[in-house]
C-alpha cells in the first residue's frame, strides 16, 4: 500500500489544500487546492482509479474536475 498525502488542511492558504490522500490508485477527498498540488506533483486526475468523497462537506469535493 502506498500514501500519498496531497493535503493536510489549509485555513485559507493559497498554497496548501484540504486534506486529500491518494492510497495506491485511488484519491480520497477532493478538497479546495486538491488540483493544483496534484500539478504539483506530476500527478494526472485522470491516471487516478477512483475518487471517493468521505462526507459531503465542500471542504472534501470542492476541488472536483468537471
Amino acid at each position: 500500500m502506498k500514501l500519498t498525502f496531497i493535503g493536510t488542511g489549509n485555513m485559507g492558504s493559497t498554497s496548501r489544500a484540504n486534506t486529500s490522500i491518494i492510497v495506491d490508485n485511488i484519491l480520497f477527498d477532493c478538497g479546495m487546492g486538491t488540483i493544483k498540488q496534484l500539478e504539483r506533483l506530476g500527478k494526472k486526475v485522470k491516471d487516478l482509479d477512483c475518487l471517493v468523497i468521505s462526507h459531503f462537506h465542500a471542504d472534501h469535493f470542492f476541488d472536483i474536475p468537471n
